[in-house]
């Protein structure tokens, strides 16, 4: 292989790892923005019924809800148990087994099939909190 050969492959293979990267970020972009209008309409919904939804694990553990972020039990809420990056019951623990994005049971693996479960319990309905194409909940 000459060497203008060599240039032109290392030239391809950068621009698809780039091309990769802008997808990659693209859809991480799309997610939180997805995750961000999800949770405007539940605070809205949460306002006019009165109870917030909350979220719960297929194993059980109680996640936290979804008010506002003066609410100590929401999701919302930095400083609480379920809303801190620190507290290992918090899907914003990105270390955590519900916020990791490696984790079965985390909404933030969009590969996993064990998400947390979405309770409103002023309708009695459930859904899954997570956007996986390979089922779950």
């Amino acid at each position: 292989m000459g060497y203008n050969a060599r240039i032109v492959k290392n030239r391809d293979q950068k621009s698809q790892q780039m091309a990769t990267k802008k997808v990659d970020k693209m859809r991480k972009v799309f997610c939180a923005a997805l995750l961000l209008v999800f949770l405007f309409h539940v605070d809205a919904l949460a306002q006019a019924y009165g109870q917030p939804p909350y979220l719960v694990s297929p194993d059980g553990q109680y996640l936290g809800n979804l008010g506002s972020k003066y609410d100590p039990n929401s999701i919302n809420n930095p400083y609480g148990r379920y809303g801190s990056k620190y507290s290992s019951d918090s899907i914003n623990n990105p270390y955590g087994q519900y916020g990791s994005q490696y984790s079965n049971q985390s909404p933030h693996n969009p590969y996993a099939n064990q998400q947390p479960i979405l309770i409103n319990p002023n309708t009695g309905t459930s859904n899954c909190f997570g956007g996986s194409p390979y089922g779950g909940c």
